[in-house]
Formats: C-alpha cells, structure tokens, sequence
C-alpha cells in the first residue's frame, strides 16, 4: 500500500439514510488544504466505492467569514469521482471566481438553508454533460452553461434550487443577467421545482437551443422576466414549458423566439403584472409571447393569465403572442389584458388557430395574419376547472412530486391540423371602381375539388364562408358594395377534396384602383420620406392606410366622417415625417382628421413646416370633428416636415394626412444648392439619389453580395440597405455613420442568411451597425455562426453606436449563417447592415513550423521599454487585429480582437489597459494560449507592449515568448499584474511564422489576462 498526498474524500459517517455527519477539518498550517487526519489513506478500489461524499467544509470553505470560498470549493470539486456528491453545509459561502462543475454524474447539493453568494460573474460553470444542482440558494447570477467549441451540455438536471437573481458587471464591463443560462443548448435536460426571486438582472432562464428539454414546475417572482428561449438554427425540439407560475413581472412570463419544432407551452399560470400609468412603460408588458416566427406545431394549451389590472387604461399589452407554422392555441383561460391574442408573425408562412379558449375582459379579439379564431369568448367551456390553484415548486395538477406524465385525467394531445392538399398561394385583393373585389391567387395543387373563399369584417377576429368555386380557377369577384362604406374585408382563400381542406393563403386586405393621376401631382405615399417617426410602440407610419398601432401594414383604409381615401399617410400622434423637396414644387394639398376607426375618441394638432418654419397649424383636432383642408404654398421649399402633436393625451390619436400630395411647379426651378443630408430616421432613406462610392477589388477576397446565398429568412438586400416596405429594391446605399459602401448586405431584424463555404475561404471581414437612416434609433445584436458554432456575437448595438469591424477565422468550415436579432425590443428601425462584406479566399497553408520544445537559448533580457516608434525612413504597419489568426488556443473564452479576454463569449473584454496606459489595438489572451500568424516573409519587424491587463489588479502571473520558424526569439520572464510593462522589438525579416505563446508561470491560470498590446508588424517601406 501507498500513502496518498491529497486529503481524503470526507466518507468517514455515511448513515444507512444517506446523511453525512461533517465535523470540519483544521486547515494545515502553511497551507490551504485541510489537516490529514492521523489515519492512512488508501487509493483502493474499494474504498473509493465508499467515497460518495465530497465536503467543501474539508477543503477549507468556511461560510459566513466573508473571505473568498470559490477556490476552496474548486478544490472539492478537482478531489471528487464521477458519481460523488460535493455537499455544501449551511451558512453564505462567498464566491469570488466562477466554480468550474465537473460532470459524470456529480451532484451539487445543498444542506437546507445553502447560500453561495456571487461578488463576480456566474456561481457555477458548466461546461460538462451528466451533472445535478439542487437544494441551493444562488445568490446572484446562478448557472451558466456552455461548451467553448459549441454542441449542447447533455443530462443536466436543476431542481429545488433558490436563485435570487441580481445582475453583476465585471472590470470588463460584461454582464452577467440570468438565474440560468444555456448558451449552447441543453440536451436530454430538465429545470424543475425552482424559486426564481427578485430578478433584477434580466431573466430567471435564458438560453439557445434545445433538444428535449422540460423546464417545469419553477416559480417566476418580482423582477423583470420570467423564461426567455431562442432557436436560430430552426434545428431545435421537443420544448416543454408547462406548470410555472409567473407573478410581479414588468416584462413576460414567457418568451420564445426563433425556431424549433414540436413545442408544448401547457398549465402555466400567470397573473399581478407590474405596471405603470405611463403607457409606454408596459410596452412589453405580456402575459406569454410566444413569437417563434420559425416554429412548427407550437402547442400552447390550459394556460391561465388573471390580469385585469389597468393603470394605464390599457393593461397588459398582449396575452398570447404567437407565430409560426401550424401553431395552435386551445383551452386557456384569460381575464383582462389589451389585445388577448396577436399573430405577429411577418417572416414567410405562418399559420395560427385559436380555439375553444375562454377570453374575459380584453379591449382587442385575436387577430393578425393568417389567424383562424374559432368559439373563443367569456362564456367557452374548458376541459379543466379554472379554480384548480396555483402551479409552482412540487406543486402539480393532478399529482405531487415531479413526475412527468400529463396530471391525471387530462385530454389526450388534440391532434394540429394538417392540410391534405396543396394551399392556394399569392392571394391578392383589389378594390374596383364598381365596389367589387377582385381575388386572384395562384393554384399550386393537381387534385383540388375547388376553392373555399372567406372574408373577415373585423380584422381576422371571426370569418365567414362566401363561396366556393370549382377546380381549376385561380379568381373570384365579390359581389359590389358602396364605396361610401366604411366596412373593410380582408380576404383568405384555401382549396380541398375529398380528404379535407388545405391550409389558407395569405389574408388579402383590398387595394383600391383607379386611383387619378393628375399630371404634376404627386402623391405623398408614392414618394420616399427622408425621416419617419412614430410614437414609440404604435408601429410605423403607414402609407395609403390609417394607423394599426401593433406592427407595419396593420391599418385600414383611410376614412374621415365616411368618407374613405385610396391615398394618405396614416400617423399616430407624436410623429414627425420629412420630405425632400428640393424646390421642385409649388403647393402642399391634404385633408387632414383623426381617422373613423377611433369612433370620436383621440385629440391632436396638426402642423406643416419648411425649411425650419411652420406654415400651418391646425389648432386642436378632436375625433369628431369636421375634415380640414391644407393647401399650403411650398415654392422654393427645399424640405416639407409633417408634425402631429398630441393634445395631452396619446390614447387612440390615429391622426391621418388623406389624400396628401404635393403639386408641382411647372417651369424648372433655378438650381438650388445641394442639400445637406438629411438627420438620420427611421424607415428614410438619406442616400436617396446618391451614388454609391466605387468598388474597390480586393485581391483574394470576394464580396458576399455576389455570391449566392443558399437560404434567406427574412429581409435581405444586396449592396442596398433594407428598405422600409417588403421590396428587394427599395433600400439605399448602405451608411454606417457617415461613411458610404458600394458593396454590402441590408437587412431587417430579425434575419439569417446561409452562405455555402466549403472550405474554400480562411476569414470573414465585415463592418457592421444599423444605417444611418435610423438615426440613433433601432437595436439589434449581429452574430456569425460556422458549422453549428457561433463564432461571434456584438453585443446590443443601436443607431447610436459605433461601427463595429469584425474578422472571424473560418478556415475549414462548410456552412456560415449571419444572423441579426432584435436588441431586446422590438423591430422598428432595425435596419442592419454587413457593411463590405467578404471572405478571403484560403491560400496553400505555410508548413507549420515544429512545436517549441524547451531547449532554444533564452534572449538577453528586454531592457526598460519605452514605446516604439515606427522606424525612421518610412514603413507600412499592419496591426495583428487585421490579420487572419492561422491557428489558436486560448484556455478560457476566445481570444479577443483589440480588446482584454472576457473568459466567457466573443468580444466580452473590454479596452486593453497596461499601467493606466490604454491601446486601442491590440491581442487578449489567457494563459495558456498560442497564436500563429503567417508572414511569408513580407515584413521585417514586430513590436508590441505586453503584460497582465489592469482589469485583474495586481493579480496573475505569466511568461510571454514570441518564436519565428520554430525559434524562440523573446522570452518575459515572470511577468505579474503588478509588473511594469514590457516592450517587444523583435527582427522577423524573411521569417514564413509568428508564433505568439503565454503560459502559466506554475501557480494556476486565475487573472492571467495577458495582453499583445498595439502588436503591430512593419513592413519596409
């Protein structure tokens, strides 16, 4: 036998119950470790059978002593086997640096009254399959999980934990938001029976990606958001969200976006929303938004919401947000809210049926495109009794514990309705000079019995069948109605045969013809606006349609005091929308009023300004008052601003400028000076008219919009930004503050494109931000995948932001998706752009120089560095952040571009800093890591500072070596965060590599933020 040299795993009172008795260990003098007690250790088979229990006490962990535990526990955590238990005793343990969970079947548990208290970043990371958490009470940001080179953590269990979840932002300026977050996704997992309290940081669970996963059972208190999920990789299954119990929220119980398949949202209650008087506090303020755009077959059945509060007048914006494909909604139960269901749906396809849902007390029906409501009201019997309390913690219906069968009794999955025959498609609608409608569609099926033609008079809330018509037909004509109606039908059309009915085409609202054109008239709708803003949260201004408050295209046909208008701009009060004129015409005509759909309720001003004057005001305007007309002398007028004010309150001021035009002179003006660009604004277009700057080739790279993308969801434009209607021509020239590209992408959150690469490039280089003709309005966060991985991700950027240049090695890889997502609000003004962007082609790789061994000379010591300067006689520098990076290895978190390594995602560092010095170019990396560039011998020096970041104090320890072809030619010695920086001057002449390498200097890898400060290579001039 041999003795051991690690203290044994506590195992020393295992009781027949499984209960440990844990008398704490006396540290060792001198150390951190614990005392051995005075009997031998074996490293038998048999005894380690025994070991079952690792106590973090023994490791020297000590709660309530306010001193850092988190290496202590770290210590534990090393010492275990798979399948051990590391138990937590009671009290507050202080956790200063991420716990790094090991899997194969741990448990970590807690004994009861738990705390681990985070003063940084997450508690645990997870970056294993096979672990559980439970009886803890996390206080801070909990649980992160994620696997560095991407794929999904497997057969993690949560369960009975406590998560007070409070935001944390570290020295790097990274924030830490969730009580859960699963980067990556979560495989074959499960969330279950968890208080989630005072969440001031965003969610209690957050996360990408799935493939069966059960999140169930936790209850959502206090705070801002209860479950956030997203899927861009339309790859995602088998989500069951059910059971959870939402209460004094600010935002939504439950939000999902993106994609996935064969999702079940079932049992889940929520209710006591936290709002405000000020409308617009609660603009997203929903009960379960569920607007997976890209989903099939969402389930969302015997739902509660109990919100009848309204301190706004309004209360609960949305109660079921939904979208997707063949998206069901059925047997819940809802008092109160604003619109109790809207179809947001605007990306591809989508098709949504409500049924046999019980809806009290709400101000707007369930509408939106293509919707089909069927028996839903205040008097629907349900499958279930209303009255069965409150879900949560081990409470379930219809049994206890957490068992996962459906409680008992229940009704079997009612089965999605699928079609059995090709739908019709291209549904178009046109208002004749007669009154009739005419309906035309495409006729995509071989087998079809004929059509079923359906018409809706209250915005998608109820249809009714009108006709039918044989095979083979692809138009219908209404029968004629008064134009002087205000009664608007929207249109739908579906086919069928013996084996039942299609799915429904697209909802077709009728556009008028006949419109008169009136030589050197000019219709406003018909012109491009140079800046559009709208109240915040009423949708966009629309063109040749009143106001729909929700989502672009959701108004109706403009009508004042009965009289209805086939042109017109349609605002809600608080808007601004400016024209260019350049002096081309002579009179600004309009009638002006708040549109018949508000039934007399709203109170405005109305007001028409050029170049900075006002010209018109109208005085109060209230819902029932009489048509003003505006006939306004424009002449010489180089810009028109419309102005609608509000009259103290915003409540249904859907103001409209019907009929608006501009009339034109008839004689040339004289040239007038060129205008400046117009200030940035939502849905205009500043580069109206303005040529792009010319392309410029670059030698082994191509630009994205030449090549042919495999797949597109959503909006996309090439070398144009996206526009502000559906239209593949109607953006401008793509402005990223100030500066203009010739070459680019467009387009429109939320949005993915797919590139095939095959392995034929080695970088993807690309500016990126929101144009600027969003002004400084517009949210949106830009990431890159690569063959499943996400390889970079922005961050929240706005129109106020600075343009971003991204470089992102895919050297080898077969797939690349550029994603834009919402920035956390909603989709207005999120016009993006991938400024310039291309790949580099991949050149014959550089034999790779042979792997360092310890036996080169060691380089005199670097004398006390001065900053160096580019040498005398002129040179080309080339920053290492603007060079592709051949080969990589970072221990924790990526390497990071021009900023400190953040340890967690892409581009989570902040501004590299050396001894209060900042660089704004510059490498961060943590020990150990490597980097390699090529050179081929094109340059003749490489120079940077070096040393520990500022952001770890006076902490970490490190070696930097640089090496050429295989020799080393710089070694720092131990450099420390209290170091002075040291300067790098290194002769590369000729050289084919560069190798820049970090290590530990023996003591651990914690702080060892190292920075290739302003590392630059120059090049002969």
């Amino acid at each position: 036998m041999r003795r051991s040299n690690k203290p044994p795993r506590h195992h020393s009172s295992i009781s027949k119950t499984g209960k440990t008795g844990t008398g704490r260990r006396r540290r060792a003098p001198g150390s951190g470790q614990p005392a051995l007690r005075s009997a031998v250790a074996f490293e038998s088979l048999e005894l380690r059978q025994l070991m079952a229990t690792v106590n973090v006490n023994d490791y020297g962990a000590t709660p309530n002593d306010g001193r850092d535990d988190s290496a202590a526990i770290n210590a534990a955590i090393r010492a275990s086997g798979a399948g051990d238990i590391i138990q937590f005793g009671n009290g507050i343990y202080t956790i200063g640096e991420d716990l790094e969970a090991r899997g194969e079947g741990r448990i970590y548990q807690g004994s009861g009254n738990t705390t681990l208290q985070a003063t940084r970043g997450y508690i645990f990371h997870v970056a294993v399959d096979n672990a559980t958490f439970r009886n803890l009470i996390l206080d801070g940001p909990g649980i992160q999980l994620e696997r560095a080179g991407g794929g999904m953590n497997s057969n993690i269990v949560i369960d009975n934990n406590e998560f007070r979840v409070r935001s944390y932002r570290a020295p790097n300026g990274s924030w830490w938001w969730n009580g859960v977050e699963f980067t990556t996704g979560l495989r074959n997992s499960q969330i279950t029976n968890n208080r989630f309290t005072s969440i001031a940081g965003d969610n209690g669970i957050f996360g990408y990606y799935w493939d069966n996963l059960r999140i169930a059972n936790n209850e959502f208190l206090n705070g801002n958001e209860g479950i956030h999920v997203i899927d861009h990789s339309d790859n995602s299954r088998n989500l069951l969200i059910e059971q959870n119990y939402f209460a004094y929220l600010r935002r939504m119980g439950i939000e999902y976006q993106g994609g996935g398949h064969n999702t079940i949202i079932q049992d889940n209650f929520y209710e006591k929303p936290v709002m405000s008087g000020n409308f617009h506090d609660n603009d997203s303020t929903f009960a379960y938004s569920i607007i997976a755009d890209r989903s099939v077959g969402t389930i969302v059945r015997r739902n509660t919401s109990i919100a009848p509060e309204r301190p706004d007048g309004t209360g609960v914006r949305v109660i079921f947000e939904i979208g997707g494909d063949n998206a069901l909604i059925e047997d819940n139960y809802s008092v109160g809210g604003n619109h109790v269901v809207a179809a947001n749906d605007f990306l591809g396809s989508t098709s949504v049926l409500v049924r046999n849902n019980r809806f009290v007390g709400y101000r707007i029906g369930p509408s939106g495109r293509n919707l089909t409501s069927i028996n839903n009201g205040p008097d629907v019997q349900l499958t279930w009794d209303i009255n069965r309390g409150r879900p949560g913690p081990n409470r379930r219906f219809g049994g206890t514990g957490a068992d996962n069968n459906p409680p008992v009794g229940e009704p079997t999955d009612p089965t999605t309705p699928k079609p059995t025959v090709v739908a019709p498609a291209r549904l178009q609608a046109i208002l004749t000079d007669s009154g009739s409608v005419l309906l035309s569609w495409r006729d995509q099926s071989a087998d079809e019995q004929g059509f079923k033609i359906e018409r809706s008079g209250d915005g998608g809330a109820t249809w009714e069948q009108i006709a039918t018509v044989s095979a083979n037909r692809n138009s219908y004509v209404t029968a004629a109605q008064s134009l002087g109606i205000k009664r608007v039908y929207s249109y739908r059309v579906r086919s069928y045969n013996a084996n039942g009915d299609s799915a429904y085409t697209n909802v077709a609202t009728p556009v008028p013809i006949g419109v008169r054109r009136v030589q050197g008239v000019t219709y406003l709708s018909d012109l491009r606006w140079t800046k559009m803003v709208n109240h915040p949260g009423q949708g966009s201004a629309e063109r040749d349609r009143s106001n729909g408050e929700l989502f672009d295209g959701d108004g109706r046909i403009i009508s004042l005091r009965g009289r209805t208008y086939e042109k017109g701009i349609g605002v809600h009060a608080g808007s601004e929308i400016r024209y260019a004129l350049d002096g081309k015409y002579t009179t600004f005509l309009a009638d002006i009023g708040l549109d018949d759909e508000t039934a007399g309720a709203g109170s405005v001003i109305f007001e028409v300004w050029a170049d900075g004057a006002r010209l018109y005001s109208s005085g109060v305007v209230n819902g029932s008052d009489p048509i003003q007309s505006v006939n306004v002398n424009v002449s010489g007028k180089r810009e028109l601003v419309l102005i609608v004010r509000d009259n103290g309150s915003d409540f249904w001021d859907h103001a409209d400028w019907a009929n608006a035009r501009l009339v034109r002179a008839i004689s040339s003006p004289r040239p007038v000076e060129p205008r400046p660009d117009p200030q940035p604004n939502p849905g205009g277009d500043p580069t109206d008219g303005v040529e792009p700057p010319p392309v410029v080739p670059i030698e082994g790279s191509v630009y994205l919009s030449d090549i042919r993308w495999q797949r597109v969801h959503g909006e996309a434009e090439l070398d144009r930004s996206s526009g502000t209607i559906m239209s593949s021509t109607d953006g401008g020239v793509i402005t990223l503050n100030g500066t203009r590209y010739a070459k680019g992408l467009g387009v429109h959150s939320t949005s993915r494109i797919l590139y095939n690469l095959d392995g034929k490039y080695s970088t993807f280089i690309s500016d990126i931000g929101l144009d600027d003709a969003v002004g400084r309005l517009g949210s949106v966060v830009f990431q890159v995948w690569a063959d499943g991985a996400k390889l970079y991700d922005s961050g929240r950027m706005t129109g106020a932001s600075a343009t971003k240049t991204i470089s992102i090695d895919v050297a080898g890889k077969k797939q690349m998706w550029l994603v834009v997502d919402r920035g956390g609000d909603d989709r207005h003004s999120d016009q993006a752009n991938w400024a310039g962007a291309r790949l580099t082609l991949a050149r014959k790789t550089v034999a790779a120089a042979p792997r360092p061994t310890g036996g080169e000379n060691r380089p005199a010591p670097t004398p006390a560095p001065t900053r160096p300067t580019a040498p005398a006689g002129g040179s080309d520098v080339t920053y290492l952040s603007h060079l592709p990076i051949v080969n990589q290895t970072n221990t924790r978190g990526p390497v990071e571009i021009d900023s400190s390594v953040g340890q967690v995602g892409i581009d989570d560092g902040r501004t590299i800093t050396l001894n209060g010095v900042r660089y704004t170019r510059g490498i961060g990396t943590h020990s150990d890591s490597k980097l390699v560039y090529n050179l081929a011998g094109q340059y003749t020096t490489f120079i940077t500072d070096l040393g520990i970041d500022d952001e770890v104090g006076n902490r970490g320890s490190v070696v930097f070596e640089i090496w050429t072809d295989g020799t080393r030619v710089f070694d720092s010695g131990r450099v420390t965060g209290a170091s002075a920086t040291q300067t790098a001057v290194v002769n590369v002449a000729g050289k084919s590599q560069l190798w820049l390498v970090v290590r530990s200097a023996g003591d651990g890898y914690d702080s060892d933020h190292a920075d290739w400060a302003g590392a630059r290579l120059l090049k002969a001039a």
